[in-house]
């Protein structure tokens, strides 16, 4: 038998809920001994991008075996795929919808359909897959379950590769994919990929160099920098970019100075 896993991860579009309360049921259920941990249930309803965006800003900070429930599933109950996605050091269950682009193409070593009646909820709701397929999935993987049981092989998953920043003549070209509670703006562009004397420019509100923090720029002056997640993000000290220029999700960033 295989070394038991965990903690359980659970990346939800469900906010506060009763669902997210029944998804950790299903798994208390099946693996008691189970650490979980909510990453985070307030993704934007239905924004897969939001979802993958989190996901992969948090995937550093876990540790091996952790076990990745990703849930903002718009088509539920449709044929699209349910999935596991082995990638070595760590699995993911979810719809085959893009979400689970999160993980990098180079990490993934399998990626298994979620189909064997024997680790989901016999009962299924056409409507709520979190609880019936995914939260028993990974609660079987979290008690040393071999993903190729369940279910056969398949093609790859979904990408979304039109979240990747385009290249242009003097930089890279990205979006904002996520407005947070404060009000920043998050974009697609890691900041490692930005030069020291990189400048930054908005729809065309320039907002110039990147900064190191929010108290580098006067109060309610628009600011450039690396954010935790380590992609560049603008904010606004002590406001919110998002109502201070007027943007959101999809807005246009320009990075000068870039690669």
């Amino acid at each position: 038998m295989s070394t038991p896993r965990g903690p359980i991860v659970l990346a939800t579009d469900f906010g506060d809920s009763p669902y997210v309360g029944q998804i950790k049921g299903v798994i208390a259920s099946i693996a008691p001994d189970a650490h979980v941990i909510d990453l985070t249930h307030q993704v934007a309803p239905q924004d897969i991008v939001e979802g993958l965006w989190h996901l992969k800003g948090a995937l550093a900070y876990f540790p091996r075996g952790t076990i990745f429930v990703a849930v903002v599933d718009p088509g539920v109950g449709t044929a699209r795929r349910a999935l596991c996605v082995d990638a070595g050091d760590f699995l993911a269950v979810g719809p085959d919808n893009g979400i689970l682009s999160f993980i990098a193409p180079e990490k993934r070593r399998a990626v298994h359909l979620i189909e064997a009646e024997e680790y989901t909820l016999r009962k299924k709701s056409a409507v709520f897959h979190g609880r019936d397929i995914f939260a028993p999935a990974a609660a079987h993987l979290a008690n040393g379950l071999d993903p190729a049981k369940l279910g056969p092989a398949g093609e790859g998953v979904i990408e979304l590769p039109w979240i990747v920043p385009r290249a242009t003549k003097d930089g890279l070209e990205g979006a904002v994919l996520v407005v947070d509670r404060f009000g920043n703006l998050l974009t697609n562009i890691e900041g490692h990929r930005a030069a020291a004397d990189a400048t930054v420019t908005i729809e065309k509100t320039p907002i110039g160099s990147l900064r190191t923090t929010y108290s580098d720029a006067e109060v309610g002056r628009p600011l450039a920098l690396i954010g935790s997640s380590g992609f560049i993000e603008i904010a606004i000290r002590n406001g919110s970019a998002a109502k201070g220029l007027g943007l959101g999700k999809g807005a246009r960033v320009s990075v000068k100075g870039a690669r």
